[in-house]
């Protein structure tokens, strides 16, 4: 979608107490981490962040590999299917099932995400020199 940043609300901003007990919070925390007053663990949230980081990284990785390829004058089934996923890979995963469901609690097909690092990575591995 020619997204060039990621950016979150607040990393630090564990609503007022420790991560630990959410009962003790006194609103909404919105933190992707755990902590408390000394600590600070990664979450499922964290998790899914660094995850997307690494997608975005392969799918950068395979459009600067088809790029040199192109401009190298090669041709080929595997670069046109690469081309392919890249141009497909952000319509997939957003269309997928549940995606625009923004609670986490909500049925989403998280598998398509999956296939699509799955697919750029082969992709990637097919056309590098």
């Amino acid at each position: 979608v020619g997204a060039k940043a990621t950016l979150f609300w607040a990393f630090g901003d564990g609503g007022g107490a420790s991560s630990w007990n959410e009962y003790a919070q006194g609103r909404a925390s919105y933190t992707p981490l755990f902590l408390d007053e000394t600590h600070v663990a990664s979450g499922k949230h964290m998790e899914a962040i660094v995850e997307s980081v690494e997608d975005y990284e392969l799918l950068s990785m395979l459009r600067d590999e088809v790029r040199r390829a192109r401009e190298a004058g090669r041709q080929g089934k595997d670069l046109d299917r690469s081309e392919e996923i890249l141009s497909s890979s952000a319509s997939r995963v957003l269309g997928a099932p549940g995606a625009k469901d923004l609670r986490w609690k909500g049925d989403k097909d998280r598998s398509v995400a999956d296939q699509v690092r799955l697919d750029a990575l082969r992709a990637l591995e097919k056309i590098r020199d």
